[in-house]
């Protein structure tokens, strides 16, 4: 484990060892050439390209996926990350190139697609015999069933990939139940 500085120690010197300003970083993201001494908060003060971590705004950043094939056999998605404006995707999406890194999880939101479908047809034949329908109380079982724990935001700091899961499962259990 390493840390960087959220706001680069070129131009704030005074906080390269403040608390606030350091963030917890593995070596490959720490060495990455994106952000480097780019300044989050904008030369100006008047913009912010990056989220301070201790104060993320949730609804500033949503991932979800296009279907690029509805084929059963062949179904596949692309991954999509939308940010609330011009200024974090500059910061994220040019910076930091997340949204190239979350691309490369386009299989894995197929594979769930896939999982949940299959979790949800079984349930259904199950129920079919008698009321013709999967009961909508099913569907907050599934995460437990296809990750083996909640998507609860408590539990977002143990869990790898927190948010992106939580947006992309809601995206498909909205598919899922039309």
């Amino acid at each position: 484990m390493e840390l960087d500085h959220f706001l680069p120690k070129s131009e704030y010197p005074y906080l390269a060892i403040n608390y606030y300003n350091l963030l917890p970083s593995c070596k490959t993201c720490n060495a990455s050439p994106c952000k480097w001494n780019n300044d989050p908060i904008g030369k100006d003060r008047g913009h912010e390209y990056l989220m301070q971590p201790y104060e993320f705004r949730e609804s500033d950043i949503q991932f979800s996926y296009i279907p690029t094939t509805r084929f059963y056999n062949d179904f596949s998605v692309c991954v999509d990350m939308i940010c609330s404006n011009r200024d974090l995707d500059k910061g994220y999406k040019g910076w930091l190139a997340l949204d190239k890194f979350y691309a490369k999880h386009n299989k894995v939101v197929t594979r769930m697609y896939v999982q949940l479908e299959s979790i949800v047809a079984n349930e259904y034949h199950c129920y079919l015999k008698d009321k013709f329908k999967v009961p909508v109380s099913f569907l907050d079982k599934v995460p437990n069933m296809m990750f083996g724990y909640n998507l609860e935001d408590a539990d977002a700091p143990f869990i790898s990939l927190h948010k992106f899961k939580k947006d992309i499962f809601k995206q498909m259990r909205q598919d899922i139940k039309r």
